[in-house]
């Protein structure tokens, strides 16, 4: 089993399509700070666009616990590589995964209504046409 540590730069790049679709024993780990970088800026939008390619392989993906919890971590080496991933965190991805295309679906129809598409014009001459009504009477 092939594993790539993989960050914020990497989550976007095509590379990492056809790793993970090159093998299924390819596994891509996610730190808690690559986590934290997918939220920077406009954090809905960043998430959609970071997890794309790894929400279409999320089996193929492993969270690792926080690095304040890798740190503590003692014993031998055998069984250390399961150790480190957090048995949570990956379900909990795995999760979002599968409600990830509704977010983007969600995110998409409200950048419509805002620019006037799926209903936002509509509105707007509805409101257009009540300014006109008003004024006459």
């Amino acid at each position: 089993m092939k594993r790539m540590v993989i960050d914020k730069n990497m989550f976007e790049r095509d590379e990492l399509r056809a790793w993970l679709a090159e093998s299924k024993d390819h596994v891509a780990i996610v730190t808690d700070y690559g986590q934290l970088e997918m939220l920077k800026g406009n954090a809905l939008v960043n998430i959609l666009k970071s997890t794309e390619i790894v929400s279409a392989f999320s089996k193929q993906v492993h969270v690792l616990k926080p690095i304040t919890m890798i740190s503590g971590i003692k014993g031998k080496r055998k069984g250390m590589k399961k150790r480190l991933t957090s048995g949570g965190g990956t379900r909990s991805f795995r999760k979002w995964c599968k409600k990830r295309a509704r977010a983007a679906l969600d995110m998409k129809l409200q950048q419509h209504s805002r620019h006037g598409r799926a209903g936002g014009g509509a509105a707007r001459g509805h409101a257009g046409r009540y300014e006109r009504v008003r004024r006459e009477h």
